[in-house]
């Protein structure tokens, strides 16, 4: 049986129910047992049995901190929120300390899109389902394919299908011998810069006088780490952040890293905010194609609280960008053009 914490509104009182899932607005609703159970009643939908079965729970009321409580139900009926796209909830059972459960857990909702250019198509990303436009612009802009947002003309998402189509039209540097079809990339580890479509360049070497103390380094990593954040929901999704070494001004996930970036780059480009001499965070490690996405755009510093690879320090080196890992509490290793990261006693 499910345990629910609510708060308690007049004429209710703890009982049991069922658990059953709004297939309109994607909420997971609590039902006493003699209540009616064929419509929501926050949007009026077909509310359908969750796990293709009635779900149990009993709704306990009290005093509960319900900003700390993993569950933040928002009435005194049960329900348990679910965002719109990138998180859905899904009854579960666990097991700890001998005990065995159940109970309602987010989880990252993993779709796919594909990248369509003048009719052309260029890429199928793995990827969560907000934000896409800026993905796709941001996919663009990182891997070469448009100088900035003079190069786009038209970004429609499509609906209902998955993949799910993005037709963007633009003035791009295409391959007339794009083949049929276009390149898959997963949400794994492995998604390199080159794909279907592309005339792959080589970015110019950074030249950036930014500077940054190391204690706006720490600053900013712990900005974005107490940003809203579905992957304090979920577990299961990458983050990514732009910021002047001040405040942040563009945060985006995804449960890709690569796209978390693009989304981030994609929303600046739109938000018609510089990226000139900015500071580029991810949770994900620090790759040679990540590199090569910060170096096409001028970004001169990136930030991660994992690792780079050695191809990503060798493309760092000569493409002139600042490299900083494993950003975790007071501590952080500098890897590349270290004289960009200022402060500290030198031993």
């Amino acid at each position: 049986m499910i345990i629910l914490i609510g708060i308690r509104e007049a004429g209710l009182e703890n009982g049991d129910g069922v658990l059953r899932l709004c297939g309109q607005c994607k909420q997971v609703v609590f039902f006493f047992c003699q209540e009616d159970v064929s419509a929501c009643p926050y949007c009026g939908g077909l509310v359908l049995s969750v796990n293709d079965g009635q779900i149990t729970a009993r709704l306990i009321f009290g005093a509960v901190d319900f900003q700390n409580h993993p569950y933040k139900n928002k009435t005194g009926r049960g329900v348990m929120t679910v965002r719109a796209g990138d998180v859905e909830n899904l009854c579960i059972q666990q097991f700890e300390d001998g005990e065995r459960y159940e109970f309602v857990d987010a989880l990252a909702v993993e779709s796919a899109a594909t990248i369509i250019v003048n009719g052309q198509e260029v890429a199928t990303l793995v990827c969560s389902p907000s934000n896409l436009r800026y993905l796709a612009v941001g996919f663009l802009l990182s891997e070469g394919l448009i100088r900035d947002g003079r190069n786009i003309k038209e970004v429609v998402v499509g609906e209902g299908t998955v993949p799910v189509p993005i037709n963007v039209t633009a003035d791009a540097q295409l391959s007339p011998r794009l083949p049929a079809g276009s390149l898959e990339l997963t949400s794994g580890c492995g998604k390199g810069s080159l794909f279907a479509g592309t005339i792959p360049k080589m970015p110019d070497r950074i030249k950036s006088n930014l500077t940054v103390s190391f204690e706006q380094v720490f600053n900013a990593t712990r900005a974005f780490h107490r940003s809203p954040s579905v992957y304090r929901e979920t577990g299961g999704v990458h983050g990514a952040a732009l910021s002047n070494g001040t405040e942040l001004l563009v945060f985006m996930e995804d449960v890709s890293r690569h796209n978390a970036v693009d989304k981030v780059l994609g929303a600046c480009l739109f938000g018609n905010i510089p990226l000139t001499d900015r500071l580029l965070l991810t949770t994900g490690r620090i790759s040679s194609d990540l590199v090569l996405k910060a170096a096409r755009l001028g970004l001169p510093v990136v930030i991660s609280k994992s690792a780079p690879t050695t191809l990503a320090v060798k493309v760092a080196c000569d493409l002139g960008v600042t490299l900083v890992g494993f950003v975790r509490g007071k501590r952080m290793n500098v890897y590349t053009h270290p004289q960009r990261v200022t402060g500290g006693k030198r031993e």
